[in-house]
């Protein structure tokens, strides 16, 4: 995967020093949805532990029950994670179940900044990439796991050779490697940037994962 981006601007780019790492950071920010997406369509290799209906929202019973799937399947207690929609999301913030714990002193910047934070042993994080299914009713693929159902195995290309004048550097995000190559485009009349990483995701334990359905 990749993204390219165009410095045409030779005055902005002198004027404002952190004008290309600022174009760097959304480059950046693409590959990682790109990256999160192929690893939520994972769901479809989970066709063990289902959990929910198509056209409800999650509730408190559907996490409590993914929780006991996984104690089931001997799944880590340890490096839990529930992966939910913007509706589900939504939904959850709604009952007092999963806000009324955040009034507790050390934990009021969650309800601030509408997270639910952990609970019933799971890390709950909203994600819009969340796949659908279907329209009448539409099925929402929330994803309940522990890490070790899933993989994602990356490392950074080549650096090209020298002779071909391109300045080429490594740039780790979280740990995975990015090459980030710039060049001047004579075509384009500018500084092109591009910014790539050769990755692969897989399910190797489906039964240390659930869909919750929704």
């Amino acid at each position: 995967k990749y993204i390219s981006f165009l410095i045409d601007d030779i005055a902005k780019f002198l004027a404002k020093p952190n004008y290309q790492a600022d174009l760097m950071d959304e480059g950046v920010a693409v590959l990682a949805e790109q990256i999160e997406s192929d690893l939520l369509m994972l769901y479809s290799n989970v066709t063990t532990n289902l959990i929910g209906s198509a056209g409800t929202d999650l509730d408190a019973d559907d996490i409590i029950d993914a929780g006991k799937k996984l104690n089931d399947s001997k799944a880590p207690l340890a490096n839990r994670a529930v992966v939910i929609s913007t509706k589900d999301h939504a939904a959850l913030l709604k009952l007092e179940k999963f806000t009324s714990s955040n009034w507790i002193s050390d934990n009021q910047s969650a309800l601030k900044d509408a997270s639910i934070g952990r609970k019933y042993g799971f890390d709950i994080f909203m994600s819009q990439g969340v796949k659908t299914t279907g329209t009448s009713p539409v099925s929402t693929k929330n994803l309940a796991f522990n890490k070790g159902a899933f993989v994602m195995v990356s490392r950074p290309l080549a650096a090209p050779g020298p002779q071909y004048g391109v300045a080429s550097k490594v740039l780790s995000a979280d740990g995975i490697g990015l090459r980030v190559m710039t060049s001047y485009s004579h075509k384009d009349g500018g500084y092109l940037t591009t910014i790539d990483l050769l990755y692969g995701v897989k399910t190797i334990r489906e039964a240390l994962a659930c869909q919750l359905i929704s």
